[in-house]
C-alpha cells in the first residue's frame, strides 16, 4: 500500500459509505487511494 494516509474524517466517510453500500471498506479505501494518486 502507498504512503498516502487518509484522515480520520475521510476514514469515517468511507466507513459510512461502506456500511450504506454494504461493500468492503478496504476495497473502497483502495479505490479512493487509487483515485487520489491518479
Amino acid at each position: 500500500m502507498s504512503d498516502l494516509a487518509a484522515t480520520p474524517k475521510e476514514i469515517a466517510a468511507l466507513d459510512a459509505y461502506a456500511e450504506r453500500e454494504k461493500v468492503s471498506r478496504s476495497e473502497e479505501i483502495r479505490r479512493a487511494l487509487a483515485a487520489h494518486a491518479a
